[in-house]
């Protein structure tokens, strides 16, 4: 069986055209090109806006498209505007092999799934627009809050490992989430003594008021 063999720029890797992974992740914020070329324009969605990814997007790889620099991946779902039979290119160094499972990796967490069936939904950058994926997580579920925890907003991202232990990334409603160092009963509690408490210096405020006038 022959085998693709491509020189690679990055650090003289060899790259076999039956070992590119069938799946990716990018690893930052990263654009899709139009075409395997680092001058080429990126890709636009229906609103003409340029289309960048989110840190942890998974695509689908052409196995058959082999390249030093690029992958070429399907970008159906992947962002608002995209067909079924849509490709783009991605560079290499801003991906990861997203097939490959360590025994040994565990997730960070420092929250919980407090409902069953909680779906997980994808972002879309551009259009500012979320859509449910078939992906549900169960209840007690570990997962890890990312870009931070805010109880005003609709949605939260997370990572989450699956069971074969790869990790992913996306969006659940975040009254869904259990966040670890919060509790909700105590916050409650400081809330109601605020309130108490600015009640309180309003009264005495205006009695001080009258007896001045008097």
């Amino acid at each position: 069986m022959m085998l693709a063999l491509l020189p690679s720029a990055y650090g003289g890797q060899v790259i076999f055209a039956s070992n590119i992974p069938s799946q990716v992740r990018t690893l930052t914020r990263t654009p899709l090109y139009v075409d395997c070329d680092v001058m080429s324009e990126f890709v636009k969605d229906n609103q003409n806006q340029d289309v960048y990814l989110k840190e942890g997007t998974q695509l689908r790889v052409d196995t058959t498209f082999a390249d030093t620099m690029f992958y070429k991946v399907y970008t159906f779902n992947v962002y608002v505007g995209a067909g079924e039979t849509d490709f783009a290119y991605v560079l290499i160094s801003q991906t990861l092999d997203a097939t490959i499972t360590s025994p040994t990796q565990r997730l960070d967490t420092n929250a919980t799934i407090k409902n069953d069936n909680v779906p997980v939904y994808r972002y879309y950058e551009n259009d500012n627009s979320y859509s449910q994926t078939e992906i549900n997580l169960k209840k007690d579920t570990k997962v890890r809050v990312l870009d931070g925890y805010d109880s005003s907003k609709k949605y939260t991202y997370i990572s989450y490992q699956n069971e074969n232990g790869t990790i992913n990334y996306g969006y659940v409603l975040t009254s869904d989430l259990a966040v670890e160092g919060i509790n909700y009963s105590i916050i409650v509690a400081i809330s109601i003594l605020i309130v108490c408490i600015s009640l309180l210096l309003i009264i005495f405020g205006l009695k001080g008021k009258k007896k001045k006038k008097k």
